[in-house]
């Protein structure tokens, strides 16, 4: 219970947070920890192409691959928007991707910092590329 004295400073103190881009993010290992617990699952927006070429994460993590295009649908109809993390090659998409949906108020999923590239340096499972 917050103590108020009825001035302008009482809704500046007891304000609730004010959410950035840096609030959904978080690194490979926090996402794997979280996906490991099953309180997320990550959303592989990678193309085939680039799965192929690079790798991809290991099937029994359960990762969902869809087109960037098919992200907010997939969002709204799953209902997945607050446990969904995000990821592409390098982090730049998913970023862009989560900014946007969170500011658009469609949803607010988090986002992989560094993408697939820091996943797979932080030596978590992967499938190599063929």
């Amino acid at each position: 219970m917050a103590i108020t004295t009825g001035t302008a400073w009482d809704i500046v103190l007891n304000a609730g947070p004010i959410h950035t881009a840096a609030d959904q993010a978080v690194s490979a290992r926090a996402a794997f920890q979280s996906v490991l617990h099953s309180r997320a699952v990550v959303v592989d927006l990678r193309p085939d192409a680039t799965r192929s070429r690079s790798g991809a994460i290991h099937p029994d993590l359960g990762a969902v691959v869809i087109h960037p295009r098919e992200l907010p649908t997939w969002l709204v109809h799953t209902g997945r928007d607050t446990d969904a993390i995000l990821l592409t090659e390098d982090g730049t998409l998913a970023t862009e991707l989560a900014t946007g949906l969170d500011a658009v108020g469609i949803a607010r999923p988090s986002y992989v910092t560094g993408g697939f590239t820091a996943w797979r340096s932080a030596g978590l499972p992967v499938i190599n590329a063929g």
